[in-house]
């Protein structure tokens, strides 16, 4: 989870949690 976003900012977010 963590790598299925449309926004960068979100999937920065994400990645940065995940």
């Amino acid at each position: 989870m963590g790598v299925s976003l449309p926004s960068p900012g979100l999937v920065q977010f994400e990645k940065g949690q995940f």
